[in-house]
């Protein structure tokens, strides 16, 4: 029907179908206008930039296949780390519908915003979490991320975390740069470390 014609489109160009977080293109338009609204009322935002490992090496060696097995297993392990909220189904679709009214008169922690940027890359974004609650979630999503493998290649990332204090002033775009910028700093040492692998 033209409904649930709708909805699956919807839910297509939302959602990147082999991971689950946010496409590219709409989760920066969500980050990018929640960054804005939440940097000018005063609140503590966070954007940790993260990038599988190793890719080239898994691709190389394992197959693409693998590759894209990699990908999902470091996005399922974000996952169960975060306040992301998977809207695949039809019916967790309609439930976030009704829940809006709901959400614009009662004050909570927003969800946390999840994206693949593209390929292994991805974002992580959340809002009023201090420092020490950030170091906790980066060191069980890491954690977590460690127990995983490909064909016994053990699954790793490097991440870069930019902590966008009350009194910065600076743009989602700006924050985006660091954080990459960042994360790129600990992925020229993981390979100093582990130059078989680059």
């Amino acid at each position: 029907s033209y409904f649930l014609n709708r909805i699956n489109h919807e839910i297509f160009i939302k959602y990147d179908s082999m991971t689950g977080a946010y496409t590219r293109k709409h989760g920066l338009t969500i980050a990018k206008e929640r960054f804005n609204i939440m940097h000018t009322n005063l609140h503590k935002i966070t954007l940790v930039y993260m990038d599988l490992n190793g890719l080239k090496h898994i691709n190389d060696h394992y197959g693409h296949q693998k590759g894209d097995e990699a990908i999902r297993k470091i996005s399922q392990s974000i996952l169960k780390n975060i306040r992301f909220r998977q809207r695949t189904y039809l019916h967790e679709w309609v439930l976030h519908k009704l829940s809006s009214n709901f959400r614009k008169h009662f004050s909570y922690r927003e969800d946390d915003i999840f994206i693949r940027l593209g390929g292994d890359e991805f974002l992580y974004m959340c809002i009023d979490v201090d420092e020490i609650n950030i170091k906790k979630i980066e060191e069980r999503i890491l954690h977590e991320i460690e127990k995983q493998d490909v064909d016994g290649y053990r699954l790793s990332v490097s991440a870069g975390i930019l902590v966008v204090d009350v009194k910065m002033d600076i743009d989602f775009e700006s924050a985006l740069n660091l954080a990459d910028k960042s994360m790129y700093d600990v992925k020229i040492e993981y390979y100093k470390q582990n130059k078989e692998f680059s």
